[in-house]
């Protein structure tokens, strides 16, 4: 950050008489910044692509929820939660823990069934669901390849490998057990899986959760 600051200076005042010599001083600053720094770090040359196959296009309401209510036990989270959401929105659920942020993307998601009311997808939308705790959902005895020929058809066999490929699973990659993967890696597995097929209702509940910063 400070040397991104002191090249602004340079680059905005060396050609300016009046600030020349605060310019000049700068330009030597950055010169001993270079060698107290030492050798550099090796870059991280991979990273993530995260490629979404082109889905048919949704109807201009994607889902509608009317009159919803859903309850645990005597704990009632929506009593009569009407709620929609359109064709090229994004839409952020903020709120404290217990506020029924999980409930209510489960329920958009048609995992739970409704206590009363009604939910509709709207025409052509296709819905995938990344829960929580998605990491648990992966079969520790498969291989990375073979967690994703678990869903796959016949047709998306010969792209596995490149499909893999751009969640940074590559040669042996691909033969590592489940069970023997970090945290950041399966939540890679899980994307790779949630991003098989084309889909254009995305319902995410905490995806970031265990991806390093990049491919947050």
């Amino acid at each position: 950050r400070k040397r991104a600051e002191v090249e602004r200076f340079v680059e905005r005042f060396r050609a300016k008489a009046s600030k020349a010599k605060q310019a000049q001083s700068r330009v030597k600053l950055l010169e001993r910044m270079d060698r107290e720094r030492g050798p550099a770090l090796p870059r991280r040359t991979k990273r993530m692509r995260l490629h979404v196959p082109e889905p048919a296009r949704a109807g201009e309401s994607v889902l509608l929820l009317e009159g919803v209510a859903q309850r645990y036990g005597e704990r009632v989270v929506y009593e009569s939660l009407d709620f929609e959401v359109r064709r090229g929105e994004r839409v952020a659920l903020v709120g404290p823990n217990g506020a029924g942020k999980s409930t209510l993307r489960r329920i958009a998601a048609g995992r739970i069934p409704l206590e009363r009311g009604a939910r509709r997808l709207g025409h052509n939308v296709r819905v995938v669901f990344y829960a929580q705790h998605q990491l648990e959902s992966l079969d520790p005895e498969r291989s990375v390849l073979g967690e994703l020929e678990s869903i796959a058809t016949t047709a998306d066999v010969p792209r596995l490998r490149d499909h893999l490929g751009a969640f940074l699973f590559s040669g042996d990659d691909v033969g590592k057990r489940v069970g023997v993967l970090s945290g950041g890696e399966k939540a890679r597995l899980a994307l790779a899986k949630l991003f098989l097929r084309p889909a254009n209702f995305l319902v995410l509940d905490e995806p970031t959760n265990h991806l390093d910063i990049e491919a947050c």
